[in-house]
């Protein structure tokens, strides 16, 4: 074989080796939990026992963390999620997931919670509440984040039966 051909093999073999195993980048290596299954509909009946109102629209529901800033060696981070429409229960998913704005964009980070392998979907609601809002809340620690946490954006993700609500806070040094 011709040296003229050697080459051509060679990159052609160099140039479909970048194809097939791709070019990494400095967050390719981050891989986050995924989206829990969605609610299914025969799972959405806890509220018929406890005689507790749905809330069909879900456009009410709010996540907060107690603070805006934390700093980077906080144990933990406490989120408040609650439905604005006094008396209205709604279904939310057992944990929050976590993501960090790399780039411009949220990228899900692995949240290894002691609750992760039996999570479930529960029902935020008290029965015969028509004064106060509905609400539930999420305690992560930032030691089960499975990433090398650095001064940034951050937010929890919250599932709900029928969208996704975000609580945003910032880590300093």
């Amino acid at each position: 074989m011709s040296n003229m051909k050697k080459c051509f093999v060679f990159l052609m073999i160099f140039v479909h080796s970048i194809f097939l195993f791709g070019c990494s980048s400095g967050t390719s290596d981050i891989s986050g939990n995924p989206d829990p299954e969605p609610i299914k509909a025969e799972e959405q009946n806890i509220h018929e026992f406890l005689n507790i109102e749905l809330d069909l629209s879900y456009d009410s529901i709010i996540a907060k963390t107690e603070k805006d800033t934390y700093p980077l060696n906080v144990d933990q981070i406490t989120c408040t999620v609650q439905n604005n429409n006094v008396g209205k229960g709604f279904y939310l998913y057992e944990i929050p997931f976590v993501e960090q704005r790399i780039d411009g964009k949220w990228v899900r980070l692995y949240y290894n919670s002691d609750r992760l392998e039996v999570a479930q979907w529960q029902f935020c609601g008290i029965e015969g509440n028509t004064t106060e809002p509905n609400s539930s809340q999420y305690v992560v620690k930032l030691k089960d984040i499975n990433a090398k946490l650095i001064p940034g954006e951050y937010r929890l993700v919250v599932f709900t039966a029928q969208k996704k609500v975000y609580a945003t806070f910032t880590l300093t040094e």
